[in-house]
């Protein structure tokens, strides 16, 4: 019976972690897409970097974004995009592999 019940509270210890995560992952991606929408990629760098170490894959996408658009840094931007790949994102999958073939930037 105290096996059990130490199971549960490590079971409920690790939800409130990871919704805390989720959580402050949300409030740092809204914060990187507010910066990228006024043109401050070092500040959309910044703000999605953090959402990407707490598991965000759209962050890892937006980065993706950053570094094609902003910092016209097409390695680091596939690099970005294959990483959210990686973690599930299906639209930076798409976007990556014309990119890997090509060797282009999508407008």
């Amino acid at each position: 019976m105290p096996g059990n019940i130490m199971l549960r509270v490590i079971a409920v210890a690790a939800a409130l972690f990871f919704a805390g995560n989720a959580a402050r992952a949300a409030d740092d991606l809204a914060a990187g897409l507010e910066a990228l929408n006024k043109n401050d990629y070092a500040r959309a760098d910044a703000w999605y970097a953090k959402a990407v170490e707490a598991g965000n894959r759209d962050a890892a996408r937006e980065l993706g974004i950053v570094y094609l658009r902003g910092a016209k840094d097409p390695v680091n931007g596939v690099k970005w995009y294959r990483r959210a790949a990686e973690m599930g994102d299906e639209l930076a999958r798409k976007r990556s592999l014309p990119m890997t073939r090509e060797r282009t930037i999508p407008s």
